[in-house]
């Protein structure tokens, strides 16, 4: 597809020794952001990890 995409990485609201992560991509022609794909891990560098795996991967 081309579109940009980024990742969110944040603190679990919740559960202080979680990390959540989203990818997200762009919809350039209706203007905003959608989530291709989330997640919630132990720690900060396997959520990186899983995010990058993700954006990778993901091909829609």
């Amino acid at each position: 597809m081309g579109n940009k995409r980024k990742v969110i990485l944040e603190p679990h609201p919740d559960k202080s020794k979680l990390w959540c992560w989203t990818v997200l991509e762009e919809d350039k022609k209706n203007n905003l952001w959608y989530c291709i794909d989330t997640g919630v891990e132990v720690s900060w560098d396997i959520a990186a990890r899983r995010a990058k795996q993700s954006m990778q991967v993901k091909d829609y």
